[in-house]
């Protein structure tokens, strides 16, 4: 796959506008793209609020919109330490978030991630009706594990970018779950990751939730490829094989913009989000060849 070609990307968004929609990861490649372009190109801040901010190339009449959803539809916390301290959230699984959702019209491209908020503990409802729950600990109501959870409000999301109601007419890409790379506990035991090099392929593999969540991705992106109105096209970004391979990539420790005598009142190390530049900017190679490529 070639390298990131800042002249050709630029070219090709003239007049358009992308989209990069779910938790911070999603605004993590934007800021790689942002970073990528630089060279070339600097853009202005637009629009700045709570949950998206849009930037604005004014010599390529080029559009960067991004929206923080972490759960892509509709969401709400109800308590704040929950059964496992990470909070409760009520979310409406076949609702997708109108920040984001009312401006579909408006884009060319959008790139839909999101995966990591599932984990904490939810309420899950569809039609306005609970319907179940993930590890929500409340009597009387099933729980529905978080893989349903992402799975429903993955199809919401696709199925707001599907054309079927005429608004949206453009491409639509899903990428794939981004794994984390904790060694030595979890994020918030002690975990940590000190790599300086990548592992080697077949040395770290894809499982548990993470190997789940991908494959009901490509389910989901299978569906919605086939249902996409005339028109609209749905594409796969494939990113979770190429980055189990990269716990070199993180910030660890280092998460904040200064030091701070080696950070040492951080409570947790960082080993989700990428740093910058790194192993993250190969989602925008990946970005470019697969417009270019449309």
């Amino acid at each position: 796959m070639p390298r990131f070609d800042r002249r050709r990307f630029l070219a090709l968004m003239r007049g358009k506008t992308i989209a990069f929609v779910g938790d911070s990861l999603a605004r993590n490649h934007k800021d790689s793209l942002i970073c990528l372009l630089t060279r070339m190109a600097r853009p202005i801040i637009k629009s700045s609020k709570e949950k998206h901010t849009v930037y604005y190339y004014k010599d390529y009449n080029f559009t960067m919109a991004s929206f923080w959803v972490p759960y892509l539809v509709r969401h709400e916390m109800i308590d704040d330490d929950g059964p496992a301290h990470t909070g409760l959230w009520n979310l409406c699984l076949d609702e997708p978030e109108e920040v984001w959702a009312s401006h579909v019209s408006e884009f060319d491209y959008v790139v839909v991630s999101a995966s990591s908020w599932f984990y904490r503990p939810s309420m899950l409802y569809e039609g306005g009706q609970l319907v179940g729950c993930h590890y929500c600990q409340r009597p009387n109501v099933t729980d529905l594990t978080l893989r349903y959870a992402l799975r429903m409000a993955t199809r919401a999301a696709l199925r707001a970018l599907s054309g079927a109601d005429g608004r949206f007419r453009g491409t639509a890409l899903l990428r794939t779950v981004d794994p984390s790379h904790y060694e030595g506990g979890e994020w918030n035991k002690d975990g940590d990751c000190l790599r300086t090099a990548p592992q080697r392929r077949g040395e770290k593999r894809v499982e548990g939730f993470e190997l789940d969540f991908r494959a009901l991705q490509v389910e989901e992106f299978a569906a919605a490829e086939k249902a996409a109105a005339d028109g609209v096209r749905v594409k796969l970004m494939d990113t979770t094989e190429a980055m189990i391979l990269r716990a070199d990539g993180h910030p660890s420790k280092y998460r904040a913009w200064t030091p701070d005598k080696l950070m040492k009142n951080q409570l947790y190390s960082d080993c989700v989000h990428w740093c910058l530049p790194g192993a993250i900017d190969t989602w925008n190679h990946m970005l470019l060849h697969m417009l270019l490529n449309e």
